[in-house]
């Protein structure tokens, strides 16, 4: 039997946040591109921030499209759609850390949780860094970091034991 730990946390997209990052992606992408069009020197800047700014742009698009939850945190697991579509229950993680505004999640065996996301793209770079497989962030949701780091905390406290 297991002890009440409170409701589970489930975030979905917060559109007026999101409007946001579009907003600072749109300027930058436009700004960039004004830059490739200057040719030159700029252009070698130029190009690289386009590409990147206007990927970032696109995804908060396609970010803002999503419906239903993104992020369910409760007495099972985590589902987290930024990394994959399929729930990871608490025995899959060995360690969790807080830093800055994300969760950082270290898994016992990687290759059994595979992302089909963007953020598991970004995985090896996270991990170069020191952080864990799996990045919660609370970002373009309608939840709080605190909210979120909390519900991880209250499902899972001993991830926080080293």
């Amino acid at each position: 039997m297991t002890r009440d730990k409170g409701p589970p946390l489930v975030a979905r997209v917060s559109r007026l946040k999101m409007l946001g990052y579009l907003a600072i992606g749109a300027a930058l992408t436009a700004g960039a591109v004004g830059m490739v069009r200057d040719g030159g020197i700029a252009l070698l800047i130029g190009a690289p921030c386009a590409a990147i700014c206007g990927g970032a742009t696109l995804w908060v698009i396609r970010q803002m499209l999503r419906t239903g939850p993104v992020m369910e945190i409760g007495p099972e697991g985590i589902l987290w759609r930024r990394w994959s579509d399929s729930a990871i229950p608490w025995s899959a993680f060995s360690r969790a850390w807080v830093t800055g505004h994300m969760v950082s999640l270290w898994l016992k065996d990687p290759d059994a949780y595979r992302s089909n996301g963007v953020l598991g793209r970004l995985s090896p770079l996270n991990k170069a860094g020191g952080y864990g497989d799996i990045i919660l962030l609370a970002q373009g949701l309608d939840c709080s970091f605190d909210e979120m780091a909390d519900a991880v905390y209250r499902h899972r406290p001993s991830l926080f034991r080293r």
